[in-house]
């Protein structure tokens, strides 16, 4: 895991094909509901969370492809599908 390695450690490229960029809440869910629900449909931007990306992705080689994956059912409605992956292009440039 990620969080076993020590600070500056980075992870050989050769051991991974991409990262996947969401955030979530500090706080977990407390229930399988609670994970399925924040995992499948409640997904943070990166940075509006409580998720070190900072920390994780500091570990990551610097040319690994990554993919943004962030399902939030009520707010891409709100804000239409093409709203919402502007932000969450945004967000992970960021």
């Amino acid at each position: 895991m990620i969080a076993d390695l020590p600070t500056g450690a980075a992870i050989p490229t050769a051991r991974l094909s991409y990262a996947q960029l969401c955030d979530a809440p500090a706080a977990i869910p407390t229930t399988t509901e609670g994970l399925i629900h924040t995992a499948r449909q409640a997904r943070l931007l990166p940075g509006e969370g409580g998720i070190d990306l900072v920390g994780i992705f500091s570990q990551l080689p610097a040319d690994l492809p990554v993919s943004v994956e962030v399902p939030h059912l009520e707010r891409s409605a709100e804000l239409g599908l093409r709203e919402w992956a502007r932000q969450a292009l945004a967000a992970s440039r960021s």
